[in-house]
C-alpha cells in the first residue's frame, strides 16, 4: 500500500552472465507473497529465490552501509578522543565486525520481518473489511509497520550485544 511495485522496460536481451542474471532477477515476484495478476504468475521456487535474492541484496546493502556508518562513527570517535582523553570512553567498535553484523541482520532479520509485513498486508488489504474502510487497511499498514521499527531496533541490539560488537 505504501510502496507500490511496478516493472518498467523489457528483461534484459545480454547472454552474458549478467544478462542471466537480469533476467531471473526480473522474473522474480517483489516480495515473497506478492499477488498474481493477469499474465504474472509466479512458481513456488519464484517465491523461495525472491526471500534468498532479497536477502542478499539487503545484506550487500547493509554490509556497505555498516561499513560507511561505523567508519564514520569510529573517525569521530578517534577524532574526539585526541582532542580530549576521557577515563570514561568506552572502545571504538571494529570496523568489519560491526558492518558484517548489519548485513547479517538485514539478510536475515529484516528480510523475514519485510516479507511477513507484506503477506500481511495483503491480507488486510483484501479483506472486506478494507475495501469497505480503506483507512481502516492504512491504519493497519502504520501500525505493523511502526511496531516493525521498534521491534527491529531492539533485536539489533541484542544482536549486537550477543556478536560483542556492543
Amino acid at each position: 500500500m505504501l510502496a507500490p511495485y511496478v516493472r518498467f522496460g523489457k528483461a534484459s536481451s545480454s547472454t552474458g552472465l549478467f544478462g542471466r542474471f537480469s533476467r531471473m532477477a526480473g522474473a522474480l515476484p517483489s516480495s515473497v507473497f506478492e499477488a498474481e495478476r493477469p499474465g504474472c504468475k509466479f512458481t513456488v521456487q519464484q517465491r523461495i529465490g525472491t526471500y534468498f535474492y532479497k536477502g542478499v541484496l539487503y545484506g550487500s546493502v547493509g554490509f556497505v552501509c555498516g561499513i560507511i556508518g561505523q567508519g564514520i562513527c569510529n573517525a569521530i570517535m578517534t577524532a574526539k578522543r585526541s582532542v580530549k582523553k576521557s577515563d570514561e570512553d568506552i572502545p571504538v567498535p571494529p570496523l568489519i565486525k560491526s558492518a558484517a553484523l548489519w548485513g547479517v541482520f538485514l539478510a536475515v532479520s529484516s528480510n523475514t520481518r519485510y516479507q511477513i509485513i507484506n503477506g500481511l498486508e495483503r491480507v488486510v488489504e483484501a479483506s472486506p473489511v478494507a475495501k469497505g474502510a480503506p483507512p481502516v487497511a492504512m491504519a493497519f499498514t502504520v501500525g505493523v509497520r511502526f511496531a516493525n521499527n521498534i521491534y527491529g531496533g531492539m533485536q539489533f541490539i541484542d544482536w549486537a550485544r550477543w556478536s560483542g560488537v556492543q
